[in-house]
């Protein structure tokens, strides 16, 4: 359906900035309108304001495919397009301030309830991210983040070992809310932390998938040089794992997926010859 004339020079606006970013970013309209999930003539005509969007989630799949924030794409600081949403945002300032306050090597001095439950919380929510209930997923998960920070950092070795685990799969959990959200930079910091928690553990397959999440959140950021980096980092410490013969495959499957995020990434800087290997 056509925009209406009130809505033209939004989405004329809107369009305009997709495809100056699009064409900055070397992406041809076919392999954009790929990654968005839509036709490479309905990407033209949103482009070119003769379309609307309409659809909840297009303005973020657009945002997501050319690798920058629906605020790039609309010149406005994001603003969520129903309850549900601005219920998610709402947890997200706390979700911040516990990956600020919190590192690796410092936590501040507050009780922790015990690992196991607090790995539970993690389970649930990412259950919640799943099935898109960011604003389920995000309740609570600042405090569970920096608990599970304090037995990281000064638990029993047995209990820093699961909260470890558990605090890796948590920013994995807290990077996949902010994102849709629109806060690339709470995303990356997330992912960033996962990374970090994930290299702690003897998990390989855990390795790899915090270090796809963050290869991701690099992209979407547009920190692209940072993001072949990593991926680079990551995928020589996977390959030592990746043994396909394994009776546990999980650390070959782990290096597997590195390597379909080395080649999205490939496929989003026009490198065609390196994404189809």
């Amino acid at each position: 359906m056509d925009v209406d004339d009130e809505s033209t020079d939004e989405a004329s606006t809107i369009g305009a900035r997709a495809g100056m970013i699009r064409r900055r970013r070397g992406l041809s309209l076919d392999v954009a309108a790929g990654l968005a999930g839509i036709s490479k003539p309905y990407l033209s005509l949103l482009e070119n304001g003769k379309r609307g969007f309409n659809r909840r989630g297009l303005l973020e799949d657009l945002a997501t495919a050319l690798g920058c924030s629906a605020a790039d794409l609309t010149g406005q600081p994001y603003l969520p397009p129903d309850r549900a949403s601005a219920d998610a945002l709402a947890t997200l300032p706390a979700v911040s301030i516990a990956l600020h306050e919190c590192s690796l090597f410092d936590v501040p001095d507050i009780p922790a309830r015990p690992v196991e439950q607090l790995a539970a919380l993690v389970a649930a929510a990412n259950r919640h991210v799943d099935e898109t209930r960011y604003q389920v997923a995000g309740q609570g998960l600042g405090a569970v983040l920096s608990e599970l920070h304090v037995h990281a950092v000064a638990g029993a070795p047995d209990a820093r070992r699961a909260a470890l685990a558990a605090l890796a799969e948590a920013c994995i959990v807290a990077a996949g809310i902010a994102r849709p959200l629109g806060n690339g930079e709470l995303s990356t910091l997330a992912a960033g932390r996962a990374t970090e928690a994930a290299a702690l553990t003897d998990r390989p397959e855990l390795a790899s998938l915090t270090g796809m999440t963050r290869v991701g959140a690099l992209v979407r950021l547009g920190a692209r040089r940072r993001a072949r980096t990593v991926l680079a980092d990551e995928l020589a410490a996977a390959e030592r794992h990746a043994d396909p013969s394994a009776p546990n495959t999980a650390s070959a499957e782990g290096y597997g997926m590195l390597h379909l995020s080395g080649a999205h990434l490939a496929a989003r800087e026009g490198r065609t010859a390196d994404a189809e290997t």
